[in-house]
């Protein structure tokens, strides 16, 4: 049976496979220092996927109600303005205003993801920066 072999860290392992891949010459030497900028990276776009996952479900969520209402106010006009052509003016203005508020929704929302996944990048990057000197300290540390 195989000695149990120590944990690794993912991000680390994942750095010095990349020489036999071609990439990253330097990658063993490097990655004491890069994994924990990596496992940064990693972790912001993750967030900045949950971010995008909600205003992708919440748009969505606005043209499904958006086909339902043109449905339902096609019907309406159909019913109720064939004969009154006041009635279908007004019942198009409605869905034309219903419309206009998902359309500003769509925007608050878009506006929002923007500077929420800017804030993301932003903290990741100086997570990442900070988390790399520390490990850079601690590699030059134990090389002393």
């Amino acid at each position: 049976m195989p000695k149990t072999a120590e944990r690794t860290d993912p991000f680390s392992a994942w750095l010095k496979a990349m020489p036999a891949m071609g990439r990253l010459p330097a990658a063993p030497a490097m990655a004491p220092t890069m994994a924990p900028a990596m496992r940064r990276m990693f972790e912001t776009q993750d967030r900045i996927l949950d971010e995008v996952e909600v205003f992708a479900r919440h748009w969505f969520q606005r043209r499904h109600e958006a086909a339902r209402s043109a449905v339902d106010a096609a019907g309406r006009i159909a019913e109720n303005g064939a004969e009154d052509p006041a009635e279908a003016q007004r019942l198009v203005g409605e869905w034309c205003s219903h419309s206009a508020e998902r359309l500003s929704k769509d925007a608050q929302e878009g506006l929002h993801l923007f500077f929420t996944c800017t804030s993301h990048m932003v903290q990741g990057g100086v997570e990442a920066a900070e988390a790399q000197g520390a490990a850079a300290a601690e590699a030059g540390g134990k090389a002393a």
